[in-house]
Parts: C-alpha cells; sequence; structure tokens
C-alpha cells in the first residue's frame, strides 16, 4: 500500500514482531476508540494484526478496564460477531483551561464526556492559585468517586509562551504574576498526579480531534483559536502538530490591512491590533459607539491585566449589538472577519489544507456574523481554490474546548500508540 492510499485512514497498523506489546496494545485500544463499535475480526482487518494477538489484546483491555463487550456486528456474510467499544469508565482526566477572564477545570472520562466542572476564582499570586488548582481537583474527584487508579492525569491549557518540556509558563501578556512560574511541576507535587501543560490552542486542537467531530473535519484542518489573543493550530493525519518548543500557532503579527495601525513590531495592520477583542473594542470607540470610556487600554501599549473585566464587557455589548441590529456594530465585526479571512487564506496556502474549525473562549459571540465571511474570502483568494473544497466549520465542544482538549491530551498521551518499535517519528508522520 502506497503512503497516500495509508494517510486516508485514520487506523493505524500494528506490527506482528515480538516485543511490541505495549505498541499494540495502544493500536489495538486506538482503533476501537476511533471506531466506536467494532468487532475483533474488523480490528485485526484494520490493524494488520493476527486474530490470535488481537484477541490477547483485547482481553488484556477487557481485564484493565478500557474495554468492555457490548452488542453484536455483522460482519460480511458471516454470523453476527461480539461487538467491542471503548469502556467510558475505564479511565479518567482532570483538565484546566487557565485563562485570563476566567479558570475552568473539568473531569472527563475515556469517551470525552464531562463529568463534572468547577469555575474557581483564583487568586493572583502564582503560589496561592496552584494551591487553589489543587484542591478544585480533590474536590472534583471526591464528589465523584473517582478511583486513583482510574486516573490518567491533569492536563493544563494556558496562554503562551511556554516551555512546553519543563512545564514552565513562560510570560503570558494577560496573565500578571505568572512569569516563569513551574507549574506542571508544583501542581504534580500538589496532587500526587501526573501533570502535562500546552498552550491553549494545541490542547483546543487535542479536543477536536478526540472529543469533536472528526467525520466532518476530517484527518487534516486547521484550528483557529479566538479568545483574547488569535492564534492557530495545526492537525495533520490525526496528529496534532505542537512545534519544536511547544509555541506553536503564533500568528498576531500576520498583516491583514495594510493601511491599519501602527504594532509595536514596525508593521502596520496587523492581525494583534486589528482583530482581537481589545482591538475591536478600542475601533468602536474611536467610532464613537460607546456612549462613555470603556477604559479599555490601547493593545499597543498593553502590559497587565488590570482592564479585563472591562473588556469583556464592552465586547460582549459590541457583540450583542450587532446581533441585535446595530449595523455600525455589524460592519465592523464584518470588517473584522474579512481581515480573519484573509489571514486564514495565507495559512490555508502555507499548510495545503481544506478544513478550517474555529472555536475559542469568545468564538460563540463571533460564529454568526464571520463563519460565511470568513468562507466567502477563502474561496475568493486562496491560491489553491481550485483545487480545494473548503470547510469552515464550528467547533461542537463550545467554550470548554481548551479544557477538554488538556484532558484528552492526557488521554492520548497515555493511551494512544506512538512510533512504532524501529520507526521515527519522521516516518510514523507519514502514515
Amino acid at each position: 500500500m502506497s503512503l497516500s492510499k495509508q494517510s486516508e485512514s485514520p487506523f493505524l497498523q500494528g506490527t506482528n514482531l515480538t516485543a511490541v506489546g505495549d505498541y499494540n496494545r495502544s493500536v489495538v485500544l486506538d482503533t476501537i476508540r476511533k471506531a466506536g463499535q467494532i468487532s475483533r475480526v474488523e480490528v485485526s482487518h484494520l490493524t494488520g494484526l493476527t486474530s490470535q494477538t488481537v484477541t490477547n489484546m483485547v482481553r488484556k483491555l477487557i481485564d484493565s478496564g478500557l474495554v468492555q463487550e457490548e452488542g453484536t456486528v455483522t460482519v460480511g456474510r458471516g454470523k453476527p460477531r461480539t461487538a467491542i467499544r471503548l469502556n467510558p469508565d475505564g479511565r479518567y482526566a482532570v483538565g484546566i483551561h487557565l485563562e485570563p477572564a476566567k479558570t475552568t477545570v473539568i473531569l472527563i472520562n475515556l469517551a470525552g464526556h464531562i463529568i463534572d466542572r468547577d469555575l474557581p476564582d483564583l487568586p493572583d499570586d502564582s503560589a496561592q492559585a496552584i494551591a487553589a488548582l489543587a484542591s478544585t481537583v480533590s474536590l472534583l474527584l471526591g464528589r465523584n468517586g473517582i478511583p486513583g487508579k482510574r486516573m490518567g492525569g491533569i492536563g493544563i491549557a494556558i496562554p503562551g509562551p511556554v516551555d512546553a518540556r519543563r512545564g514552565t509558563v513562560l510570560d503570558p501578556p494577560n496573565l500578571s504574576g505568572w512569569r516563569n512560574v513551574r507549574l506542571a511541576h508544583d501542581l504534580e507535587l500538589s496532587t500526587g498526579l501526573p501533570v502535562f501543560m500546552e498552550k491553549d490552542v494545541t490542547a483546543a486542537c487535542h479536543g477536536q480531534t478526540w472529543a469533536g467531530r472528526g467525520e466532518e473535519t476530517g484527518q487534516d484542518f486547521l484550528f483557529m483559536y479566538m479568545g483574547l489573543g488569535i492564534a492557530f493550530g495545526t492537525v495533520r493525519h490525526g496528529h496534532v502538530y505542537q512545534g519544536r518548543t511547544g509555541n506553536v500557532g503564533e500568528m498576531g503579527h500576520i498583516v491583514v490591512d495594510t493601511s491599519g495601525p501602527a504594532c509595536w513590531c514596525g508593521q502596520r495592520g496587523c492581525v494583534a491590533v486589528t482583530c482581537d477583542p481589545r482591538s475591536l473594542v478600542k475601533q468602536a470607540e474611536k467610532e464613537g459607539l460607546f456612549p462613555a470610556p470603556t477604559h479599555v487600554q490601547d493593545p499597543r501599549a498593553f502590559n497587565d491585566s488590570a482592564d479585563l473585566p472591562f473588556l469583556d464587557e464592552a465586547f460582549k455589548s459590541l457583540c450583542q449589538r450587532a446581533h441585535g441590529g446595530d449595523e455600525v456594530c455589524r460592519d465592523l465585526l464584518l470588517e473584522s472577519a474579512g481581515r480573519i479571512g484573509r489571514a486564514v487564506t495565507i495559512l490555508t496556502d502555507l499548510w495545503d489544507m481544506d478544513t478550517v474549525v474555529f472555536g475559542g473562549p469568545y468564538w460563540h459571540l463571533l460564529k454568526d456574523i464571520y463563519l460565511n465571511r470568513v468562507a466567502q474570502v477563502l474561496r475568493r483568494r486562496s491560491v489553491l481554490r481550485q483545487v480545494h473544497n473548503f470547510k469552515v466549520l464550528s467547533t461542537t465542544l463550545g467554550g470548554d474546548i481548551a479544557a477538554i482538549g488538556a484532558a484528552s491530551a492526557i488521554l492520548d498521551h497515555d493511551l494512544t500508540p506512538g512510533p512504532a518499535p524501529g520507526m521515527s517519528g519522521r516516518d510514523r508522520s507519514a502514515i
């Protein structure tokens, strides 16, 4: 089978070599997860493993509580066979989305369903905040009776830049008091659970691949994260690309309006000063759309989070007025959607992608205005418009997508196979 044919299938191939039990176990489990409900015969066919290997692996997965038998499936003309599927209660993970406006902590099961949630108010001091997070995690696990042996760990989604290798928050622009904080290390010490930290847009990509509607997005897509900042992520062959340092997706200095305001980087009309919520509020205020000062800082001079409550209130008001029939407010957002469309066009051309998924904390306020406009710009301006049938979609996971993604990254890391023995990561990327 050629590489191009293999890349069309979401199912990984196992190997019948010796001493590869852990890898094969992960391949079998990943195949069952993606299929939903499947027979052992189908698992053998999709993975290339012998029926005996699959039978042995499935037995072990059932014994460990990760897989269960449920119902029957018909394969060809033969008699119905016993169906196997994930046991949703076989493994749990906690996801934390630490964002400037609010913090979300969720508990999900192996199927990606949210079991419980909390929205803790965190103090500004990072050490006290980590203690509060540990207390919240303990509360969620305790009130849901989750045994320690079924906990995969804690995933954290946080604005960049991050040092993902060391689990350190470097200096996020909207989180005061979080400079050079060893968040993953300190939270692991406080909870006794494994902790994995990644950038919020990368976590959102994990959420979309694990719990989103894969049948619509396919195995290759761009994710556009609409929060206080705007970023993008990339998924290829069902795998989230994280970049060399875990900071993939910075797009704030893509120029989308050559006559736009000056940016601190020396250019004019960057995404960072024309498209994010702070920029849109300041533009609306400049045009007299707010009767009183918003107290929102200019994005070029922004250096702390003191204006966040004002920003959240003003941006929601602007969007509500646009949806309520205020044509001037609507035109302002449509203009911004056009700029985002230009940025998306650049990114889809660079990555040779035809599917774009939008989500993030502020996306629900924008989607009704942005979706069609972005699609129009993309289909009109893309260099690849003659070979791509573009799809522009909204995530089905709502504002929780980064928290879901942070938790699912734990499950994905724990349960999804890495490169097969003897295969490099580069080789695997072609599968």
